[in-house]
C-alpha cells in the first residue's frame, strides 16, 4: 500500500527520470535507452490507471487498549491459545532495564 501510495504521489517525477538523459538517476542502474525508459513509463502508467488511486487509510482511534472494542474482543477469543511457540520472541522488558541493558 505505501509503494502504491509512492507511485501515485510521484509518478511524474518518476516518468521524467525514465525518459530524460543519461544523467537521470535511473541511469546508474544502468544503460537504458530511451525506448526502454518509455515502455517502462507506458507500463507503469498502465498499472497505475487499472489499480487506480491508493485506498485512503483512516487515522487510528485515540482509544486506550481497555477502550478498544476489537482489541479487546480479539484477547478474548484467543485468551485460551498456547503461546508457548512463540514466548522466546518476545523480552521482558523490566528484567533488561534492572541490569541495565536497555
Amino acid at each position: 500500500m505505501l509503494l502504491h501510495k509512492f507511485m501515485h504521489k510521484n509518478a511524474d517525477n518518476i516518468g521524467k527520470d525514465l525518459l530524460r538523459s543519461r544523467d537521470s538517476p535511473i541511469h546508474q542502474l544502468g544503460p537504458v535507452t530511451h525506448q526502454q525508459g518509455k515502455m517502462a513509463w507506458d507500463i507503469l502508467c498502465g498499472v497505475l490507471v487499472e489499480i487506480g488511486a491508493p485506498p485512503k487509510i483512516s487515522p487510528l482511534p485515540d482509544l486506550s487498549s481497555g477502550q478498544h472494542r476489537l482489541y479487546l474482543s480479539f484477547l478474548l477469543r484467543n485468551a485460551v491459545k498456547w503461546t508457548g511457540n512463540v514466548e522466546p520472541l518476545f523480552l521482558d522488558l523490566d528484567e533488561y532495564a534492572k541490569v541495565g541493558q536497555l
